[in-house]
């Protein structure tokens, strides 16, 4: 094992065992009530993965082909309703005129 490697595994060691000792006090602490809250956050967690997994993605992608589609269509009417000058000159009445700032009288 090179030193890297060593530090590596030492650190994740470490780290499960004291996290594991952590998560024992707390359960001894709230006399096994911890259990229940950790049981409870995986199980909302693993049944958003499985909604995901059955519905989400499957949606998403149909979704996406959906949006695509419609911004497509969006540009083909963006196209056709504003034909560009091949010069690059607009006309002026497409642009609000300044205010008339001139003195009467």
């Amino acid at each position: 094992m090179t030193q890297s490697s060593k530090g590596t595994f030492v650190t994740l060691m470490l780290t499960v065992v004291l996290g594991g000792l952590f998560l024992f006090f707390l359960n001894v602490v709230s006399f096994g009530a911890f259990s229940y809250v950790l049981a409870s956050v995986f199980g909302i967690a693993f049944v958003g993965f499985a909604h995901y997994a059955l519905w989400g993605y499957s949606l998403s992608k149909d979704l996406s082909q959906e949006r695509a589609e419609f911004l497509r269509q969006q540009q083909r009417e963006l196209d056709v309703q504003a034909p560009l000058d091949p010069y690059g000159i607009q006309s002026r009445r497409n642009f609000p005129q300044p205010p008339d700032d001139r003195i009467q009288g």
